[in-house]
């Protein structure tokens, strides 16, 4: 028997199964993300569960997706597992096959581990690509696409920019600004991210949060040499990457270029695109993002 649980009908003993199941599959739990009650329905777990042990699961989340300005709901399947001595015994495909079955005309897509590539195709996903956008700053000048004209960063509003603030995971702030993110990129994006942005900065992301008062956004980045991540702007309104950048080189002074973890148009950004080798991407059904774009890393299940 298969069965469902969500952040409103999990039981502690729930919890503790699945926190098991993950840990030993995937080397992570999700007891913090748990205690921190942002799970809600959107986030459900089907598993197979005898005596006393979950011996498989896969979770899906909806998600209302915005692809070309369009809000449409996806199913991002995640937390596909099933414990060693179990596997090849066909839980994972009864599990998937229930799933579909729930959601037989709701589109789907997963990012999957790189040695199981061929399992998907059986239950009707395909594989695609995405990309990663960069913005090289070379000579304190970056090409912005709102205007298509140069705007460049003379060494005195450098000076005069304010440090961006360091944010402790457990600053009201974050947990604000998460909750009053409206600055949506009309590519590629999706609204009221809440829950799965709340998971990844708890798991990877938990020292690289900074907090921009002039635009009560904060910032998820990371470096990396010479160049900056950005895994993410969280902000309540859009605004020029203009207005960030004179705190960026403050705050990162050897970066020489930025990685974008989501798609930066909104920001007034055009970039040069490039792919790289990802974990592999599946889709299930209708899937109409037109040209290059990236899935957001904040996203990801």
């Amino acid at each position: 028997m298969i069965k469902m649980m969500n952040g409103l009908t999990a039981t502690p003993e729930d919890n503790k199964l699945f926190n098991e199941l993950t840990q030993s599959v995937f080397g992570i739990d999700f007891a913090a993300w748990q205690a921190r009650k942002v799970w809600g329905e959107e986030y459900e777990c089907y598993s197979i569960v005898e005596g006393g042990v979950m011996l498989a699961n896969a979770s899906v989340m909806k998600m209302q997706l915005l692809i070309g300005g369009v809000k449409r709901l996806y199913l991002q399947l995640g937390a596909v597992a099933v414990r060693k001595e179990y596997r090849g015994s066909g839980l994972s495909r009864q599990v998937l096959e229930h799933i579909l079955a729930k959601y037989e005309d709701t589109p789907m897509l997963l990012f999957a581990n790189k040695g199981v590539t061929g399992f998907y195709p059986k239950f009707g996903f395909r594989q695609t690509t995405h990309s990663e956008p960069w913005l090289d700053l070379t000579d304190q000048t970056v090409r912005m696409s709102s205007t298509k004209t140069l705007v460049a960063i003379s060494e005195s509003e450098q000076e005069a920019s304010p440090v961006l603030q360091k944010l402790e995971l457990n600053d009201p702030k974050v947990d604000l600004c998460l909750r009053q993110r409206a600055a949506y990129s009309a590519i590629f994006d999706c609204a009221a991210p809440y829950s799965v942005n709340w998971f990844h900065l708890i798991y990877e992301h938990a020292e690289e949060l900074y907090y921009v008062p002039e635009q009560d956004a904060m910032l998820v980045a990371e470096q990396e040499g010479d160049h900056l991540i950005l895994h993410d702007v969280i902000a309540p309104r859009r605004f020029s990457l203009s207005k960030l950048l004179p705190g960026l080189r403050h705050q990162f002074p050897e970066v020489e270029r930025i990685q974008f973890g989501f798609n930066p148009e909104w920001m007034g950004v055009n970039c040069r695109w490039e792919t790289p080798e990802h974990d592999p991407f599946f889709v299930r059904g209708e899937f109409l993002v037109q040209g290059a774009f990236i899935f957001p890393h904040l996203l990801v299940t």
